[in-house]
């Protein structure tokens, strides 16, 4: 026996339900024409407000090609927010395209969107004209203007990079101390994220080290914390360059939804701060003003000959370690070169050759401040060797440097020092040569090796050590 069901509520509304969107669909299919409108929202604001140019297309889902005109005087967003909805009237499926362009007014006046066209499917249509009036700001809006302007005037001293110079010319070559330093307003949570660096091929810095930290700095009447470098800058390249810094801080800045603060309870402006200190850090880039420097060729006139390069304020002086040697001995001739300026790039003093003597290579030691190289004592120590014997003269090399403060060149004159050589008849070349191998091995030991090779065995012998004579017959005998 079969049994029949009636059909169920359910699959009754399932039914009308397809229906229905296929006669959505079927209306959408077949359309009912393309309608386009525009307007400005609100018509009319004050020029510290701003408002919506807002496009309606009906009839059409298509995403249009757009080509607004821009008017002088109106900031029109490029980007549009786009919204999409669809209504049933009268049975028939309409779709509507919604597109709101933020417009800010640069200044008072009436504006006008003349007509355009915009393009969908290949097909052009007409958007029609809209009109804004922007009236003069009311005493609120005035308000509210000086108020965002003290914000940005506040966030724009927030942060910022100064550095110093002793004046707005370098000389080629030239190196001086320059200060730079890192402002951050303590009112807000920042901290340096990166040292500074420089922008500008025409220079070179030493490494900035370690800051100074200095705090409650005032400075635009706000108190700041500052962090200063001093560096040696050093002037690279002939011409009319610029210099500046940039450096990358850590900002912590609120998470309004996540903050507890969120609550009608606090509704003080201290809590609504956007740097409060609750939420996440974000890096920023912050650069320093762009000062023009100019970087001058050295003056050609009242240039000494054995000039090198070394531009600063100097003194020389010269000694030896020892007045009197045989022939053969080393002596060691120290110039010590102290004062201010590019020690960095300062080349060692030439040496005049002498038939007398040997000279080697330089060895040279800086002792002042490391890390910029600015002041301090160069050495530079020459080992000379006597090749006869007599009363020799041990002649310092000359010195020049250029002095930017006075713009002039100086030269320190030659020293001589007075050595008493005595002869010594078992010196030679030959000698010269092993006294460097025996101080060549005395820097660079002599490894012994003791594994086992493959060579030819000789006599054995029971034991390596000599016995001993009160051991042997033949010297008892001889004492019997």
């Amino acid at each position: 026996m079969k049994v029949h069901r009636k059909p169920s509520l359910f699959h009754a509304a399932k039914q009308l339900g397809f229906i229905l969107l296929l006669g959505f669909f079927s209306s959408v299919c077949l359309g009912q024409g393309v309608s386009i409108r525009s307007s400005f929202e609100p018509s009319s604001i004050t020029l510290s407000n701003q408002c919506v140019y807002k496009v309606v297309i009906q009839g059409s889902h298509r995403s249009p090609q757009l080509n607004i005109p821009r008017i002088d005087g109106l900031l029109m967003s490029s980007a549009p927010q786009t919204l999409q909805s669809t209504s049933i009237i009268n049975g028939h499926a309409s779709i509507t395209l919604e597109m709101r362009f933020s417009v800010n007014p640069q200044r008072e006046g009436a504006y006008t969107l003349p007509a355009w066209f915009l393009t969908m499917e290949n097909k052009k249509y007409k958007v029609p004209a809209a009109s804004l009036e922007v009236l003069s700001p009311s005493q609120r809006d005035i308000l509210k203007l000086r108020e965002q302007k003290k914000q940005q005037d506040e966030l724009k001293n927030a942060v910022l990079i100064d550095f110093s110079l002793p004046r707005d010319y370098l000389y080629h070559g030239e190196t001086v101390l320059s200060e730079i330093s890192l402002f951050l307003w303590n009112r807000m949570m920042i901290r340096p994220e990166t040292p500074p660096s420089k922008i500008g091929d025409a220079f070179s810095i030493t490494n900035p080290g370690n800051p100074t930290v200095r705090e409650n700095v005032q400075k635009f009447n706000k108190s700041y914390t500052t962090y200063s470098w001093t560096v040696g800058l050093t002037a690279a390249m002939e011409g009319n360059h610029s210099l500046a810094y940039h450096s990358n801080v850590l900002i912590r800045t609120n998470e309004r939804r996540s903050s507890p603060f969120n609550s009608p309870f606090f509704n003080d402006p201290f809590f609504n701060d956007p740097f409060f200190g609750l939420g996440r850090e974000t890096s920023v880039q912050v650069t320093s003003r762009t000062r023009p420097i100019e970087i001058r060729t050295l003056p050609s006139r009242g240039k000494p000959p054995n000039f090198t390069g070394a531009i600063g304020n100097f003194e020389i002086s010269s000694s030896i370690d020892s007045k009197s040697v045989a022939v053969g001995d080393p002596v060691r001739l120290t110039i010590t070169i102290s004062g201010k300026g590019n020690f960095a790039a300062m080349p060692a003093p030439q040496l005049q050759a002498q038939s007398t003597f040997k000279v080697g290579p330089p060895a040279f030691s800086f002792a002042g401040n490391q890390e910029n190289e600015f002041s301090g004592v160069q050495r530079f120590e020459y080992v000379i060797t006597p090749l006869q014997s007599g009363k020799l003269e041990i002649v310092s090399p000359s010195f020049a440097y250029f002095d930017p403060a006075t713009e002039t060149y100086h030269q320190a004159d030659h020293q001589i020092h007075l050595l008493q050589v005595d002869p010594d008849e078992n010196w030679n070349e030959s000698d010269e040569v092993f006294a460097k191998e025996v101080e060549k091995q005395k820097t660079n030991p002599v490894y012994v090796v003791t594994s086992q090779t493959e060579t030819e065995p000789g006599e054995w012998h029971a034991n390596l050590i000599a016995p001993l004579i009160s051991k042997s017959m033949f010297f008892w005998c001889l004492q019997i």
